[in-house]
């Protein structure tokens, strides 16, 4: 048998992203580092919350008011046969969605309670984005009947799914345990799953957001015959599962900050104490690298002085250090007109006028590990 579950897709993508951006910084790295005047850095900043709600939110429902379409019957038996179960496996997709926003929104200090109301009204079944005077009085009676301010819904669920069967040959494992090449057929089942997310706010009757992700599952299975690559291919559900319950755990994050990955220019030539110092950044011993851009602040030229400002705004952004990093970009950009200080300045503003929302949320959120 041959699949790939959900789960390790996932992580054998991000292995291979993370591998092919290592692989491209370092020459990116080693270009710069031999041709031009400036390396690079990459720093962790906050963002604020995709999602911002009030303050005075504590009790949250989540409802379930999705309504996948029927899909039309095949009379292709295979694809029968998916269609049949992907309605089956559904049910199961769903729960670990709303379940996996339970538990996210649970792990948030602001919230007091998170109601999972089982049992969701007729008119709120496949809303869409503009939902009528009648499915707000039912949100509203809704949060009136279980004490709450917003309601979070699963607005959509829906499965699409590819069957492929083709003969092949591929290596098996005789009676005696010895590999040979069989020729047989190999079936590759391709499941792409959308999740629809919404926040109703009923006392102004507003949509607070409305968020959908996708995901596809790949499964593949090899046999003598097709009904033989069917077996192998085993069960989905645990994928199905998974998905889900990742779906709702990443929305249910949208309410926090979350990291992201800067990447900040420094200087590298200009004097020999500045190259002396990248040959210590290359290694990464900044502790040895920003006394030499400390000295260089005192460097006759002011080409070089204006570089060692800039550089030790980074150094100070890197350490997170924000309010350092904004004087000595200022410094540098006061030396001389300066692009790449500029719009390093520039951005180190933008930061500091959001830093205010993130200590906000994260004082709100306080999320748990």
């Amino acid at each position: 048998m041959w699949m790939m579950p959900l789960r390790a897709s996932l992580e054998i993508r991000i292995s291979m992203t993370r591998s092919l951006q290592f692989v491209l910084g370092l020459l990116v790295l080693g270009f710069l580092s031999s041709c031009g005047a400036t390396s690079n850095l990459e720093v962790t900043a906050l963002e604020p919350a995709a999602i911002n709600l009030e303050q005075g939110m504590s009790r949250i429902g989540i409802i379930n008011s999705s309504n996948p379409e029927a899909a039309e019957i095949s009379k292709d038996k295979l694809e029968a046969y998916f269609t049949k179960e992907d309605s089956r496996l559904a049910e199961s997709g769903v729960h670990a969605a709303l379940e996996g926003l339970k538990e996210t929104l649970e792990a948030d200090a602001r919230f007091d309670e998170v109601v999972l109301i089982p049992d969701t009204p007729d008119v709120l079944i496949g809303l869409g984005t503009e939902p009528e005077q009648v499915a707000w009085q039912s949100i509203a009676n809704l949060c009136k009947k279980h004490e709450l301010e917003a309601i979070f819904a699963l607005a959509n669920y829906e499965t699409d799914t590819e069957v492929k069967l083709k003969k092949t040959s591929y290596l098996a494992l005789d009676l005696i345990r010895v590999e040979n090449k069989v020729r047989g057929h190999e079936l590759t089942v391709e499941t792409l799953i959308e999740n629809g997310w919404r926040i109703y706010e009923p006392k102004s009757q507003k949509i607070l957001d409305e968020f959908s992700s996708r995901e596809e599952i790949i499964s593949i299975g090899q046999g003598v015959t097709p009904v033989r690559a069917l077996e192998d291919l085993g069960s989905r559900h645990e994928d199905i599962v998974y998905q889900g319950k990742m779906s709702g755990t990443h929305y249910g994050s949208r309410l926090k900050p979350m990291e992201r990955k800067i990447p900040r220019i420094y200087y590298i030539k200009g004097s020999p104490v500045l190259e002396e110092a990248h040959e210590h950044a290359l290694n990464e011993d900044w502790d040895r690298v920003k006394p030499l851009w400390e000295k260089e602040v005192n460097n006759p030229k002011v080409r070089v002085r204006q570089r060692a400002c800039h550089n030790l705004a980074v150094w100070y952004e890197y350490n997170g250090r924000l309010k350092e990093a904004i004087i000595w970009a200022t410094k540098s950009h006061e030396l001389g007109k300066n692009k790449t200080t500029k719009i390093y300045l520039d951005s180190l503003l933008q930061r500091e006028s959001k830093e205010e929302i993130v200590q906000d949320q994260l004082a709100q959120t306080q999320y748990s590990d």
